[in-house]
């Protein structure tokens, strides 16, 4: 953290501890690609990289994918506010956002979503909408998240702190996210200087009170416990707990590239068939030198034909020309690349078997779905976080459109979150499934509309209402 914004915290009475960022930084730089680890001096002393199959970001990208894709979305029991929502999800882009949101709490631990309204106006302390008002969301990672207040481990005041460039001139940027008196939150935009005075900016709200309890930020978390001390409410990597099977991965990977790099065909001469000849060089001063380079064989374009020794020597008992080709080790080497990710995938809540090459081709966990049950484990528990995030920033939007933007919505409308996991199980197996749990009474045909049809709850009651209506109606021709 920077020492300008501690301080500022600090003075506002708020003691932070900066040393779990440490942590945070680590797993960056897995996930950036290159770190420490990846460098190594050579014999003579020279900085070199080991090759790097770059897993961590492929692991935080998986998990994106699977906790959010085109199918997935956030539905409302009200048609008309289920409208807005969707339609306001879109301006900003949020399908293509949120998973990217996800990718960073996975790996840096915790990421946030941020409902900002830019030029709204303010009058007393009511939010007007002007001609340019707009809804944004906003993401960051951990290294920019500083929980102020955790509740029953739940982060409900919260700091949001990067830098900012206006005209030139760079600045501290930290947005307090803080509760009054009455448990409304109130949003401070503070930019510091770079000796940590205060800077306000005209078209820049220095305070707006939400006039409401909900946050207008949601946190994501990894579902699992942090068992690094002093986290202040803060989740760690998905890979936190696999930094040696990540260090494992390239390690035999950075192996099996070597071999090949190191493995091709060596060619000893005796030195009686090395040509020399004179070449001109400049020295580092300039001054025009001369030295004797040797010219090869197969430097040559043209057949040579020498005649070379004692003639009573056997040519093939004392060869002049021997060759050496390299064990490439490529089966070795396949064998611990593929048990290094088996280790690492298993440690990353993903499954033992969610990387397999077969015949140069990747078989993923679609593949080997029996053997997945793990993963599909894991995959329900960390939704269950992401949909808490999703239902927190739904109704953070819809209080906004209500009370700042006027739209006639229901803002308390109920919000559930559709989930099509048809990568583990076939979208109509799945049907199938839900058919057959209807017909034991285990489940509801309105739970039925709602995640195969992305009803509503009142929406899919009354179409049910609906279609028993039709079925008790009687033909009077008959």
């Amino acid at each position: 953290m920077n020492a300008i914004v501690k301080k500022f915290l600090n003075d506002r009475g708020f003691k932070t501890d900066d040393t779990y960022y440490n942590n945070i930084e680590l797993w960056e730089s897995y996930w950036e690609g290159k770190t420490d680890f990846h460098k190594y001096k050579d014999v003579d002393g020279n900085t070199r990289e080991m090759y790097s199959l770059g897993m961590a970001k492929r692991i935080a990208e998986d998990w994106a994918s699977i906790l959010w894709n085109e199918k997935s979305e956030i539905s409302v029991d009200n048609k008309k506010t289920n409208e807005l929502l969707k339609e306001q999800l879109k301006e900003i882009d949020f399908d293509d956002l949120f998973p990217k949101v996800i990718e960073k709490a996975f790996y840096s631990g915790t990421g946030a979503l941020i409902l900002r309204v830019r030029d709204v106006l303010q009058v007393g302390e009511t939010l007007v909408k002007g001609d340019k008002t707009r809804i944004e969301l906003h993401s960051v990672t951990a290294e920019k998240i500083v929980p102020l207040t955790i509740e029953n481990g739940v982060i409900t005041e919260v700091a949001f702190v990067s830098g900012a460039t206006i005209k030139g001139k760079k600045y501290h940027y930290v947005e307090l996210h803080t509760k009054n008196e009455e448990g409304n939150y109130v949003i401070e935009n503070i930019y510091l200087d770079e000796k940590g005075n205060e800077v306000t900016f005209e078209n820049v709200l220095r305070e707006i009170k939400t006039q409401s309890d909900k946050p207008w930020f949601v946190i994501i978390k990894p579902n699992n416990v942090n068992p690094i001390a002093n986290n202040n409410g803060l989740g760690a990597s998905i890979y936190a707990g696999a930094i040696d099977q990540l260090k494992a991965v390239d390690i035999v990977y950075n192996n099996f590239v070597r071999d090949f790099y190191l493995g091709g065909k060596k060619v000893f001469y005796n030195k009686s068939l090395v040509k020399m000849k004179t070449v001109n060089y400049k020295d580092e001063n300039g001054q025009t030198k001369q030295k004797q380079v040797p010219v090869y064989p197969d430097d040559v374009t043209k057949q040579q034909f020498l005649v070379i020794g004692d003639e009573t020597i056997n040519a093939n008992d004392n060869p002049e020309v021997r060759e050496y080709n390299p064990d490439l080790r490529v089966n070795d080497n396949e064998t611990g690349i593929q048990m290094s990710l088996d280790y690492l995938a298993f440690k990353c809540d993903l499954g033992s078997k969610r990387y397999r090459f077969d015949n140069g081709s990747v078989i993923t966990a679609t593949q080997y779905l029996g053997e997945q049950q793990d993963l599909i484990s894991n995959m329900n528990k960390h939704q269950k976080n992401v949909n808490k995030a999703l239902k927190g920033i739904a109704e953070a939007i819809l209080y906004v459109r209500k009370v700042i933007f006027k739209d006639n919505i229901k803002e308390d409308a109920n919000v559930t979150i559709i989930n099509d996991d048809g990568f583990m199980t076939p979208i109509e197996t799945q049907k199938e499934e839900f058919r057959n749990d209807i017909s034991l009474g285990l489940r509801s045909k309105t739970s039925y509309l709602m995640k195969f049809y992305g009803m509503g709850e009142k929406e899919a009651q009354e179409e049910l209402k609906r279609i028993n209506t039709e079925d008790t109606v009687v033909d009077e021709t008959e």
